[in-house]
């Protein structure tokens, strides 16, 4: 509406200007590939299929962190999905054992 006063000058009211602007706006000029480069998606699963399907195996687990501990011991290298999960570009992942503690210890991934 930053031109209001352009049309009002032409002799358009405020009425009809927005009655317009609402009939010729369209919903989205945005198709997928504008938010994500599906492609690049497609290639990096392609890298860690194996391992995301044996992270799958967590899914419905009784004791998460003792089964994704063990699952961790098991198949190390399920370890490189973890940044993209955590949608993070890191390639050193630092997690705080205990936060509650003041002085607690770093892990490091």
């Amino acid at each position: 509406m930053k031109y209001l006063q352009f049309y009002k000058k032409q002799g358009i009211s405020e009425k009809e200007v927005f009655e317009n602007f609402i009939k010729t706006i369209r919903i989205s000029i945005k198709v997928w590939d504008y938010f994500v480069n599906w492609k690049k998606v497609n290639e990096n699963i392609e890298q860690v299929k194996i391992e995301l399907n044996i992270l799958n195996s967590l899914i419905g687990c009784k004791d998460l962190e003792n089964d994704f501990i063990n699952l961790i011991m098991k198949y190390p290298n399920v370890v490189k999905t973890l940044p993209a999960l955590l949608a993070i570009r890191d390639t050193e992942i630092k997690i705080i054992k205990d936060y509650k503690k003041k002085r607690s210890k770093l892990h490091y991934f």
